[in-house]
């Protein structure tokens, strides 16, 4: 057929660089759809049984940067001014499947090697916010309390819509041309250059503040955007190209949205059903969030598509002592899976999850067995859910902005519980209306001499989460006050809320002692509760089974038959 000169499918192309077939031949990926491979390269490409659709996303996103974003104006390399380094490129190529591993597109990418850029040459600030999972799962649980809908709005190719302030040149991947050219100026902040994040969001910040008067953005998470009026209630969460617009106003959404493509072509996606890979089912009155195609792509990745499914992740007891480190165990890899994981939709692994990050550089094969039990303990509970609901402690109880949502914390630690430093676990689990937004199991950053001691560093842990969330809050709701921080050390709580100073506490450093300050100001008040009914101990330490499920249960951590909504 003929073909353009500019087409990346013009036979000459390759041959004039002097590709060849890939010397690793592409295989079949058994977690991609049959018939559908993922080339690591152009000449890999040109061998792929899928040739021919990796060809066409090639050539759309190279229309994309030239014709379409503006992003390069091509050139011979006789033509870049004297002295001026040439950045180079490189082509990524990524199957996009959606929530149950089914194929949805090709997706191209030609990036700038940001790696070899000079600051104070090719680039200067960097600082770019992202918002935080938390804020993800808070926002669903407004939507749930407040009456909204959250829709989810994407924003294709979403850095060349940003200028870039610098004059750099490119030189395109091994493999590509256009028009002739294989060099560039750049023009657009494209993807790879450690501006490019910076850039996208003063573009995102500058439209969507400009766009209504009435629109504000928190002081503490400034990719959160938000309008507070008698009748409209708008949130938007920014997440790079991704926008939740949570709205009790349809029509602002649609108008929101038209203008928004006006100017930068995005898609409107509806209802969220998927954002960050999490999968979001909706209930009359609750949200279903859960990662079973990522699960079972981890599982199929380690070859534990057979193995005996585990009750629990971590066995009571476990003692783990440092090793050498060394050995072809992927254990870092399967590490940060399993963190991704633990922080988006199953906090029952998170104390697993904490013991086994410590050996990042000191891991064992019997390391790595215990992270294969955390593996094979999400293959029997791959299906299961974080519940997010509306309201249903005192204070709750319908829904609507007028009211005050009710927030409450718990804190734990294991006290002394690694073996090899001595020091403590805090666990913190932060609820708002009743439903799970933030928790954590962290080692802390001292020995600690008592368990009251341990009990106030987790309960000014905790504070420090209690203040972010109020901060975040006050701007969009009412929040019942002061917040319940409940605690299963009677000793802790008598320190928290009485200013003594005697030789068994004068030892403890003014930082963890930050919940004092927030109780005498009324944001907090430290309550007992028993160890049984204290959710965070679950982010301490490995449970026996029966109060591991208590506990699991009460993060809100279930398996409910797909008909409950």
């Amino acid at each position: 057929m003929d073909l353009p000169a500019g087409d990346v499918r013009f036979p000459p192309m390759h041959t004039c660089l002097g590709v060849q077939a890939a010397e690793t031949p592409i295989v079949q990926d058994s977690l991609l759809p049959e018939g559908v491979t993922e080339p690591k390269c152009h000449s890999q490409v040109l061998t792929s049984p899928d040739c021919t659709e990796w060809l066409n996303s090639i050539q759309d996103e190279l229309e994309a940067l030239v014709q379409i974003k503006g992003a390069l104006q091509m050139m011979d390399e006789e033509d870049i001014p004297a002295g001026v380094k040439l950045l180079e490129m490189s082509l990524v190529l990524k199957v996009k499947l959606d929530k149950n591993r089914q194929l949805l597109k090709r997706k191209s990418r030609i990036c700038v090697r940001g790696n070899k850029q000079e600051y104070g040459v090719d680039y200067y600030d960097t600082s770019a916010p992202c918002t935080q999972l938390s804020s993800v799962r808070i926002v669903i649980t407004l939507a749930l309390n407040l009456g909204l809908v959250v829709y989810h709005m994407d924003v294709d190719t979403a850095f060349l819509n940003s200028v870039l302030e610098e004059d750099l040149y490119v030189r395109l991947p091994r493999g590509l041309v256009y028009g002739g050219h294989r060099c560039a100026k750049l023009l657009k902040a494209v993807y790879g250059l450690k501006q490019a994040g910076k850039e996208w969001f003063g573009t995102s910040y500058a439209f969507i503040m400009g766009y209504d008067s009435r629109m504000q953005r928190s002081d503490v998470e400034p990719c959160l955007y938000f309008i507070r009026d008698t009748t409209l209630q708008v949130i938007i969460l920014a997440y790079v190209d991704d926008c939740l617009v949570a709205t009790n106003d349809k029509s602002w959404y649609d108008t929101f949205v038209a203008s928004f493509h006006a100017q930068y072509a995005c898609k409107d996606l509806g209802v969220l059903d998927l954002v960050m890979g999490i999968g979001v089912r909706w209930g009359s009155d609750t949200a279903y969030l859960s990662q079973s195609g990522y699960i079972s792509q981890i599982i199929s990745t380690y070859g534990l598509d057979d193995a005996k499914p585990a009750s629990l992740p971590m066995s009571p007891g476990t003692a783990l002592t440092p090793a050498d480190g060394k050995g072809p165990m992927p254990y870092r890899a399967l590490l940060g899976q399993l963190q991704w994981v633990a922080r988006c939709s199953r906090p029952g692994i998170m104390a697993a999850i904490s013991v086994l990050s410590r050996f990042c550089a000191t891991y064992g094969p019997e390391h790595f067995v215990a992270l294969k039990q955390v593996v094979r303990y999400l293959k029997g509970t791959r299906e299961y859910e974080l519940v997010l609901r509306t309201a249903s402690e005192p204070g709750g109880g319908g829904t609507g902005p007028s009211r005050p949502l009710p927030l409450s914390i718990y804190t734990d630690s294991d006290y002394a519980g690694c073996k090899v430093t001595r020091r403590s676990t805090s666990g913190i689990a932060v609820f708002l209306c009743g439903s799970l937004i933030i928790f954590s199991s962290m080692i802390q950053k001292s020995v600690s001499l008592s368990t009251t001691e341990a009990e106030i560093i987790a309960m000014s842990e905790g504070a420090r989460e209690v203040k972010y969330v109020l901060n975040v809050l006050d701007s969009l709701v009412d929040i019942c006050r002061p917040v319940p921080m409940y605690c299963d050390n009677q000793g802790a709580i008598h320190l928290a809320t009485n200013y003594v100073n005697n030789s068994r506490s004068k030892h403890i450093e003014v930082r963890n002692m930050y919940i004092r300050e927030l109780i005498k100001a009324k944001d907090t008040e430290a309550l007992y509760t028993g160890t049984d009914d204290n959710t965070s101990d679950i982010m301490t330490k490995p449970l026996a089974l029966p109060i591991f499920r208590v506990h699991r249960e009460r993060l809100g951590v279930m398996n409910l038959p797909r008909g409950d909504q």
